[in-house]
């Protein structure tokens, strides 16, 4: 029941955000910065190992959509780029992200 209501929160939040564009807006504000996302525990449940994971793990198809969406809205740059465009001032069109990733075990 808790859970319920804190996912209805989070829901309406969303909403709201989306209704007046205050996701756009923020993305606006921080055209000409560089986000940093870290993801942690990339792993697919199909994967075989020889140790127990502690927490969820994040399947790399979720990982692959989420990157489709973000792809949309962030330019991914390396971290060369990411000091270039910060020291010139320069703006990539959009947002740059760099993706750091720890513990991820993807296949090659």
């Amino acid at each position: 029941m808790r859970n319920e209501i804190k996912q209805s929160i989070k829901n309406s939040i969303a909403f709201v955000f989306h209704l007046f564009g205050i996701g756009h807006l923020i993305h606006y504000l921080i055209r000409e910065k560089v986000t940093l996302l870290s993801i942690h525990s990339i792993m697919s449940s199909e994967t075989q190992s020889a140790w127990q994971p502690v927490r969820a793990q994040l399947d790399p198809a979720i990982l692959e959509r989420n990157l489709e969406i973000l792809s949309k809205y962030y330019n991914f740059v390396s971290f060369t780029d990411a000091v270039a465009m910060l020291n010139t001032s320069a703006v990539f069109g959009l947002t740059g992200l760099i993706m750091l990733c720890n513990k991820c075990h993807l296949p090659l």
